[in-house]
């Protein structure tokens, strides 16, 4: 359990018209300093469950999960691309989610992006995740 936690969230994009565009920042601090360990262990989680359906009363929704490399960086830092697409009455709502997650010291850093369209898959606004994670790194650069 963290001793200490914090959130923030930004809003959505301007100019989507059909679609959302969120973003939050989790920061989670513990008495121990958080293990790389823990970033293999949800690698290998999304590895053997990458394409999962879940169902329910608004129709099925197909999954597809990948893990993102993400090298040169001094502190542990994992990546995971989520898609989704949900077709009810004809009409496709798709949706992507970015999640990184970062271990520095004994804080646990979770950016979690979400981006929703009417139709073909929503891309993630890769210049505001690139943005967070140079704030919270101290890096520059595309991170995905």
């Amino acid at each position: 359990r963290p001793l200490a936690a914090a959130q923030g969230s930004y809003q959505q994009r301007p100019g989507f018209v059909v679609g959302t565009e969120t973003m939050t920042v989790l920061v989670d601090s513990y008495a121990r300093p958080v293990p790389a360990a823990l970033f293999a262990a949800a690698g290998r989680a999304v590895r053997a469950c990458h394409r999962y359906t879940q169902t329910g009363p608004a129709g099925a929704l197909a999954w597809t999960v990948r893990a993102v490399p993400m090298p040169g960086f001094t502190v542990p830092v994992w990546r995971m691309g989520r898609s989704t697409r949900l077709q009810r009455r004809g009409v496709t709502l798709s949706s992507s989610v970015t999640t990184i997650e970062i271990a520095i010291g004994h804080n646990l850093i979770l950016i979690n992006q979400v981006a929703t369209l009417y139709g073909p898959v929503a891309p993630p606004d890769g210049a505001v995740v690139d943005a967070a994670v140079a704030a919270i790194t101290g890096t520059r650069g595309r991170v995905g």
